[in-house]
């Protein structure tokens, strides 16, 4: 397992209030906030550290040894075997009968000469 490697930021506070005022990634931006304001801003360091990270390996195929097969028949005799389902030759997708196509939008037609705007 890797180290933590944290992640430092920057706090820019109101001294006034106490509120934050934003959160900085570089020092040299904090300073630069704090520049503005210098008697009513501070800036602070705080670090992040990321969750535990955990490596899980995925195995590449089920387990075949668990699995049951009921050759008898399966639910109240409902299995059958059959050779191939037939020799349908038709698409894989057809529209449903109730369902009208609708017709294609398109632009009307123009033959007028493109319009050419300068500024």
């Amino acid at each position: 397992m890797r180290k933590y490697q944290s992640q430092d930021y920057y706090d820019v506070v109101d001294k006034t209030t106490g509120k934050r005022i934003c959160q900085c990634g570089t020092l040299e931006d904090a300073q630069m906030m704090v520049a503005f304001d210098p008697k009513n801003r501070v800036y602070t360091l705080n670090q992040f550290l990321p969750g535990q990270c955990i490596d899980i390996q995925i195995p590449k195929e089920l387990p075949t040894n668990e699995i049951v097969v009921n050759m008898d028949g399966g639910v109240g005799g409902s299995w059958k075997e059959v050779e191939h389902a037939g020799d349908y030759q038709g698409p894989l997708y057809a529209p449903h009968p109730e369902l009208e196509a609708e017709k294609q939008k398109s632009l009307p037609e123009n033959n007028d000469p493109p319009i050419h705007f300068r500024v």
